[in-house]
């Protein structure tokens, strides 16, 4: 039986030569027409009618719906295999990124030092140590907490993320593992698994340590706060900010006081990012590079806004300058802090 699913096809595309790839045009053609049908959507229950649709053997779907889905034309939604074409009803458009793909996203993107950090920290919550006969238990408490964290369910087998989701915590979990021990970071005696130099830190705190810099909202959730904010959201916390700096800010401060009301910015909306991953945010936005990491284009996005808000503060008469500082208009000082700059120019509070 043909399987059209993203793991099937993907084995089935790379087993195929180059040649057979480039000769598929008909039968990607056909597998259009044919899922037009059926208004775009092929799950596990149609997808044999589908591929009778097409006239096509199995081995001719799948090198062509290999040949599609590795160029975007299909994406997996909670309704089956969709395809993405303007006379689909989602206009060929693909849905904005879910929680759990944003999860997925992110544990695959983890480097060995990050991953093995936050295997340290669920570490830390459970009493600092883990049973070999526990690991099965240690993985689900790792799931649930990724999924609080990025905002929805662990998925459940049958759902089609699961595989996608559970092999991203495999991978991130391997590599956070071999990492703890190569950096001499754990122990094993007795068939117990004990992070060395750990303070046991009590569950009810793990939310506010564990995984600290992934999102509280979903991608679409923080894109909508930001519009909703917008420009008025970014003066209101431009003129708090700067009101508790005395209403003053060196001009060679700048990036620093535009990452500092970007992260005010961000807790205003109710996003909660570290400092570290405003800055990194903010120094790619500024040199040009596009974000990456969890809500990379969301974060691009508040960085834009931010950014040009903040630079325009002089012409909008929000500011004037006077020498090497630039001064704020009808700001009545809260206080008088520019120490408080410094985390955003070292990156540490």
């Amino acid at each position: 039986m043909m399987r059209i699913f993203p793991a099937t096809v993907i084995a089935a595309l790379v087993a195929l030569p180059v040649p057979v790839q480039a000769q598929s045009a008909p039968h990607r053609e056909a597998i259009v027409q044919a899922m037009l049908a059926v208004d775009c959507v092929v799950t596990l229950e149609t997808e044999d009618a589908v591929q009778a649709a097409t006239g096509l053997t199995e081995a001719e779907m799948n090198a062509a719906a290999g040949a599609m889905f590795a160029e975007g034309m299909f994406e997996e939604t909670q309704f089956g295999l969709t395809l993405l074409h303007p006379d689909c009803p989602n206009g060929g458009v693909a849905t904005p990124q879910t929680g759990v793909q944003e999860a997925i996203a992110w544990m695959g993107g983890l480097e060995a030092d990050r991953a093995a950090d936050v295997l340290a920290e669920v570490l830390t919550v459970r009493g600092c140590q883990v049973g070999d006969h526990e690991f099965e238990l240690f993985e689900g408490e790792v799931a649930t907490l990724v999924a609080s964290r990025f905002g929805f369910e662990v998925p459940e087998v049958g759902r089609p993320e699961y595989v996608a989701f559970f092999d991203a915590l495999d991978r991130m979990g391997e590599l956070g593992g071999e990492t703890l021990f190569a950096r001499g970071e754990i122990e094993a005696v007795d068939g117990v698994n004990r992070l060395i130099d750990c303070d046991a830190v009590d569950a009810s705190v793990a939310a506010t340590i564990a995984l600290a810099e992934t999102p509280t909202m979903t991608g679409a959730a923080l894109f909508n706060a930001i519009l909703d904010a917008g420009e008025p959201g970014v003066h209101l916390v431009e003129s708090q900010v700067i009101a508790s700096l005395g209403c003053r800010v060196p001009v060679d401060m700048g990036f620093a006081f535009s990452a500092m009301v970007m992260e005010v910015f961000l807790t205003y909306i109710g996003f909660n990012p570290t400092t570290e991953r405003v800055l990194e945010v903010m120094a790619e936005y500024r040199t040009g590079i596009p974000s990456t990491g969890p809500l990379g284009t969301e974060l691009a996005l508040a960085a834009e806004l931010v950014s040009r808000e903040v630079a325009g503060m002089e012409e909008a008469g929000r500011a004037r300058r006077e020498g090497d500082v630039l001064i704020a208009t009808a700001c009545e000082p809260v206080g008088s802090q520019p120490e408080a700059l410094v985390p955003y120019l070292t990156g540490r509070r």
